[in-house]
């Protein structure tokens, strides 16, 4: 078993973590200022193991079942924003951007950037009127930094949506 005093919550960065469980590949631990369960760092995928896995995934644009499952965040998104016209990024959209699709063919401007199918890093310069994220916010490494580069995306007054 690890020692968890060697480990620091890579949310809020508190040394203050305790061992939360075991499964058949991994040790967990949870921090105990945040809350946030984490696996140990050790055992993340080095990335072209990881792109590997995301390979696998059939999220397609087209899949009207896909575009049913994201229809939980766009829709009420869409009721929140109130207009069509506006910019925004799908920011880790996969291998098949339908969210992005959907928003886009709502009348809103999309960029998209995924590390592994989208690196358009151009579209990390600006910011956005909304950024949406789902199905990769559990897949951060270092969430303390990507939570600030997330929020660093959208403009004061817009939406982050995960």
């Amino acid at each position: 078993m690890k020692d968890e005093h060697a480990l620091t919550c890579p949310l809020c960065q508190s040394a203050t973590v305790s061992f939360f469980e075991q499964d058949k590949r991994r040790q967990y631990f949870r921090c105990e200022t945040c809350a946030l369960v984490f696996a140990d760092p050790a055992c993340l995928l080095p990335p072209e193991e990881e792109k590997a896995v995301y390979d696998k995934h059939e999220n397609v644009v087209e899949d009207q079942g896909y575009r049913q499952f994201l229809s939980r965040l766009a829709t009420p998104l869409m009721e929140k924003m109130g207009s069509s016209g506006l910019q925004g990024l799908d920011f880790g959209c996969g291998p098949g951007p339908a969210l992005a699709a959907m928003l886009s063919e709502s009348g809103h401007e999309m960029a998209v950037y995924d590390p592994y199918f989208a690196p358009n890093t151009s579209a990390l310069e600006r910011t956005y009127d909304f950024v949406t994220c789902t199905e990769a916010i559990e897949h951060f490494y270092m969430p303390h930094r990507e939570w600030r580069q997330l929020l660093s995306l959208v403009k004061p007054g817009g939406w982050l949506a995960s």
